[in-house]
């Protein structure tokens, strides 16, 4: 996990996980968790994803 301060009140965070499906991330502030934390997320296996047709770029 890599986590950045951007220095304008705003945090990146950059999170790989290893498995494809629904999972849950909490996300905590010092010891505060962040409002609507834990987060749902899907995960997907980047190698099954195709794009095609996009106009303009």
């Amino acid at each position: 996990m890599l986590v950045i301060n951007n220095r304008n009140g705003t945090w990146t965070v950059n999170y790989t996980p290893n498995e494809v499906g629904e999972t849950y991330i909490d996300v905590i502030y010092g010891d505060e968790v962040v409002n609507g934390s834990p987060f749902k997320v899907n995960v997907f296996d980047t190698n099954q994803i195709k794009v095609s047709n996009i106009d303009g770029g």
